[in-house]
């Protein structure tokens, strides 16, 4: 005897369904003959709103009274996907065990932003500073300088050794990395 972990009702015409249920070892299996069903199935077109991402489809048609079982997955630079919900910045979770009901036609992603770290290299300065913490998509002004080099003026922060100076001191910045914990490092220009 199998005990099934998910059991969804699936449209065909008329008032018939298949049945299509997944026993608690995965396995799936569909009933071979229609089950005569109390009144006609209903769907819903539910719309992906990605929310500053690109979703990988845009309309779906889910049926009412079952669970949305795939959901798309966006994607979207220096974030995370964190879900779909009933609205852009509250609303309810959706996932792939939630019931489709007849009232619910937008879904909308919700996204953390990744975290990235800014380091400063005196480039053959004295002193030291204290890394930057940052988030992705908000500005932040870097650091006053706190280096020197004997007989060399501080004249802003370049992308690499040898590189010319990108931003001025106290520049404000954003979006310098795009990966999860990625550290940027910043070097004195003399």
């Amino acid at each position: 005897e199998s005990t099934y972990t998910d059991v969804s009702v699936m449209p065909t015409t008329g008032y018939y369904y298949w049945i299509r249920a997944i026993t608690a070892r995965g396995k799936a299996s569909v009933f071979d003959e229609p089950v005569r069903g109390s009144r006609k199935s209903e769907t819903v077109q539910v719309t992906f709103d990605g929310n500053g991402g690109t979703p990988a489809i845009s309309n779906v048609l889910y049926l009412v009274g079952s669970v949305y079982q795939t959901l798309p997955t966006p994607q979207r630079v220096g974030y995370d996907f964190a879900g779909w919900f009933t609205a852009c910045n509250e609303g309810v979770f959706i996932g792939t065990t939630t019931i489709a009901k007849e009232s619910c036609t937008a879904l909308y992603a919700r996204w953390s932003p990744h975290t990235y770290t800014i380091h400063f290299d005196a480039n053959g300065g004295d002193g030291n500073m204290a890394n930057l913490s940052m988030t992705y998509g908000i500005q932040k002004s870097l650091t006053a300088n706190a280096f020197s080099k004997q007989g060399y003026y501080f004249a802003g922060w370049a992308l690499s050794a040898t590189g010319d100076a990108t931003y001025a001191n106290e520049a404000t910045v954003n979006n310098l990395a795009e990966t999860q914990g990625a550290v940027v490092t910043l070097y004195a220009y003399w």
